[in-house]
């Protein structure tokens, strides 16, 4: 039996709404309708089946409904990490997914991005993130969720944002061949364009105009690892 739910997972500003719009289109074009759940399951005024982070009560909420749809999967968007039952649905064969990251200097620029705009998720207990300093811990948190879910889902294809947003084709075929759908990729691409409505400042490792020295080396040296295991420096750096 396929997976109830595939999960799309991605650090902020990462471009896994595109992911999640792409994943979506690829499964309605192989048969697998795609509705909106229930405020029970997913985030209540959201257009698109989205949970910043999914509870255990969520989670249930969500397979009871794909198991009464009868579509598989569904597919979820998600920021948030790896909480309770989640390990077990995948040990379960219940969910299965994709991890969508970016380089973590690139997360901090949009980060402090969404602090100057007074959006949420650069705010840390209302106040505004305002330097790559206080940016460091919220990036931090957003590679653990990465590590946890790759360690439940040793499987799900690893998306970078360059890929998506200047190499989308290859991604789209990348999911298509993960979820064993033939389809024409330039159609779902087009529906998935179609309905993406966040955007980013779409500019290949913003970083190196953006952050200062000091911070960008500072980066560097703590995230080296995450930078060189997913191939996120950019050409000849």
């Amino acid at each position: 039996m396929k997976p109830a739910l595939y999960i799309c997972f991605g650090m902020a500003k990462s471009g896994s709404t595109l992911a999640f719009e792409l994943t979506s289109a690829i499964l309605q074009a192989g048969g697998v309708p795609q509705p909106r759940l229930g405020d029970g399951a997913v985030a209540p005024g959201a257009r698109i089946n989205f949970r910043q982070a999914i509870t255990n009560a969520h989670l249930r909420q969500m397979l009871h409904e794909a198991d009464l749809l009868g579509a598989r999967p569904l597919a979820i968007k998600t920021h948030g990490g790896v909480w309770g039952d989640m390990e077990r649905a995948a040990r379960d064969g219940r969910i299965t997914g994709q991890v969508v990251v970016r380089d973590p200097r690139d997360i901090a620029c949009s980060m402090l991005d969404a602090g100057r705009e007074g959006r949420a998720w650069g705010m840390r207990d209302g106040v505004p993130i305002t330097s790559y300093e206080q940016a460091m811990a919220h990036v931090r948190g957003q590679l653990a969720h990465v590590a946890n879910w790759r360690r439940i889902l040793p499987d799900a294809p690893v998306i970078g944002y360059e890929d998506l947003a200047f190499r989308t084709r290859d991604s789209a075929a990348l999911i298509a061949r993960q979820l064993g759908f033939d389809v024409d990729l330039d159609a779902a691409i087009a529906l998935a364009t179609s309905r993406f409505t966040q955007f980013n400042k779409g500019i290949a490792h913003r970083w190196r105009h953006e952050m200062p020295a000091e911070d960008a080396a500072r980066y560097a040296e703590e995230f080296a690892d995450f930078i060189r295991e997913h191939d996120l420096a950019p050409p000849n750096a």
